[in-house]
């Protein structure tokens, strides 16, 4: 999933901070999606593709925990898919009334028992998310 913002900002398409590192870089044959919203699943054609591969469980970790990280795995749950958030593969920045710790450390415990008993989302670290 690869966030487009205006042409203005830091996330415009084909600007330095749009790239993606060349760390996690995809693979040729790796599907991307471009989304506009925080939502990975509005209007990108993500939930489309999962369906034609029948995935059922999603992985999620990225940027920014309290906007798109949150409505990603929220929606996630809307779309009936189980969730695993990983606990510590997901970040942000701190704000004027929190610090990005205390945002992560409060999305990890709000999310953990978000949605109904098949599809909650379940935090994980990652040492142990192949567990899961």
């Amino acid at each position: 999933m690869q966030h487009n913002t205006g042409e203005t900002d830091e996330l415009a398409l084909g600007s330095p901070g749009w790239e993606i590192p060349t760390s996690i870089k995809p693979e040729e044959t790796d599907p991307v999606f471009h989304k506009m919203a925080p939502d990975s699943f509005y209007e990108t054609g993500l939930h489309e593709k999962l369906q034609s591969l029948a995935i059922e469980k999603l992985i999620i970790a990225g940027f920014q925990t309290n906007y798109c990280i949150d409505t990603t795995s929220r929606s996630a749950i809307s779309h009936d898919y189980d969730v695993i958030l990983v606990g510590d593969c997901h970040s942000t920045t701190d704000t004027s009334v929190l610090k990005a710790s205390d945002i992560v450390a409060h999305h990890n415990n709000t999310l953990s028992g978000f949605g109904s008993p098949k599809h909650a989302i379940t935090v994980k670290q990652s040492a142990s998310l192949w567990e899961a």
